[in-house]
């Protein structure tokens, strides 16, 4: 089959070439035969994240076969809550929950933000961006699958403290929260059971 990804580990088969996009694989001996009416599973890690595309033309000991086309993405829905956790006047801990609300899980993520305070240290996240008072953050690798009804939350420390609004323009994936680009969520924050959130529900075309 031809698959744009690197794969770098498989189990239950072995790789016998890789030539630009193109892979063969064979069975790993003790799954060789198929009975009929039955079937066999390999898996493999691969990069970089993000899968918009899944392997095609493939041969079957060289037969092609027929692959089904693939149901449309389910809509993106999530929301993004901010919550100052500790404030100790100088600086403080702040906490972002991103939660998938669809019924799509969200593999990797990337959520921006404009957040006027500087964040100094941060945890289950990395800092891809910060220009100004927008950040791009992206996932840790380990917590980038979000399953649907689940939540992921990353933490920080920033300056100074005294933190009266929660970061605003949440843009999730490319997403606007809210559904809308010139939305703004934010709200007074005084402690964490005072959360700013931001809400999705996009279709895409």
């Amino acid at each position: 089959f031809d698959f744009a990804p690197n794969i770098t580990q498989i189990w239950n088969a072995t790789i016998v070439s890789h030539v630009g996009a193109h892979y063969v694989i064979h069975d790993a001996g003790y799954n060789a035969t198929i009975a009929p009416g039955q079937s066999v599973n390999f898996g493999f890690t691969a990069s970089p994240g993000h899968l918009t595309t899944w392997p095609t033309g493939y041969l079957l000991n060289g037969v092609a076969l027929y692959s089904a086309p693939l149901p449309p993405p389910a809509p993106l829905s999530a929301t993004a809550t901010f919550a100052n956790t500790n404030d100790w006047g100088s600086g403080f801990n702040g906490s972002v929950t991103i939660a998938d609300t669809g019924q799509g899980g969200i593999n990797g993520w990337t959520l921006q933000f404009d957040f006027a305070p500087n964040i100094t240290q941060i945890w289950n996240a990395t800092i891809v961006s910060h220009v100004g008072t927008h950040y791009v953050i992206s996932d840790a690798g380990y917590n980038s699958y979000i399953a649907p009804g689940q939540s992921v939350n990353f933490g920080f420390t920033a300056t100074p403290g005294h933190a009266t609004a929660g970061p605003t323009g949440y843009v999730l994936n490319g997403v606007a929260l809210g559904g809308h680009p010139s939305l703004v969520h934010a709200s007074k924050v005084v402690a964490s059971k005072h959360p700013v959130k931001a809400k999705a529900h996009v279709h895409h075309r």
